[in-house]
């Protein structure tokens, strides 16, 4: 029961996830690097010790120029790929304390004043070769609440095992889309 309850959450997690992804839609025009079916700088392709952290440096410039808090809330969530990327990257890795393991809650490390996060559920616009959706932000930009209401253990008909289940509710709004700034990326590997 314990084993099935750890994979319902991470199922309740991941869902949370995948719609939070979403709010790239509420980035303002000024704030993007690239656009879907576009290349962003360079071409939009990002290769190892080329454009990553630069990209990162040009998401924390968009987000200086519109008053954001600089007080280390700021976040950044990229696909497994990138974060490869950043790992091999000699300015992220020599910017963390030495042998740092990577930390709880998807947090890699810290590159150009973002908390670096990766995420699986990043959106891309689906064609054969993927733009990524890249999003930074603060906190600030967003409202979010989520609640657990309710949850009840039951035996489920015909069958002898148990079961629980239970109602996760969740909701965000943007409530300042200025302190958002979305990369548009591609993996020069695919």
């Amino acid at each position: 029961m314990d084993e099935a309850m750890r994979e319902a959450a991470y199922g309740l997690a991941r869902a949370v996830d995948t719609d939070l992804a979403k709010i790239h839609t509420s980035t303002p025009a000024a704030n993007k690097i690239g656009a879907d079916g576009s290349s962003a700088k360079l071409g939009g392709v990002l290769t190892v010790g080329s454009a990553l952290y630069d990209y990162l440096v040009d998401l924390k410039v968009i987000l200086d120029e519109n008053n954001c808090p600089d007080d280390g809330r700021r976040w950044v969530v990229v696909p497994a790929w990138a974060e490869g990327m950043l790992l091999k990257d000699s300015r992220f890795v020599n910017a963390t304390d030495a042998g740092n393991a990577i930390r709880a809650n998807g947090v890699i490390g810290k590159a150009a004043g973002f908390n670096v996060h990766m995420s699986n559920n990043v959106t891309n616009d689906g064609q054969s070769v993927k733009t990524y959706r890249i999003i930074a932000g603060h906190p600030m930009a967003l409202s979010y609440a989520d609640q657990i209401n309710g949850v009840e253990a039951y035996r489920p008909e015909l069958r002898f095992a148990s079961a629980v289940k239970g109602l996760h509710l969740w909701g965000y709004k943007v409530v300042r889309p200025a302190l958002l700034a979305t990369l548009y990326a591609k993996n020069a590997a695919s």
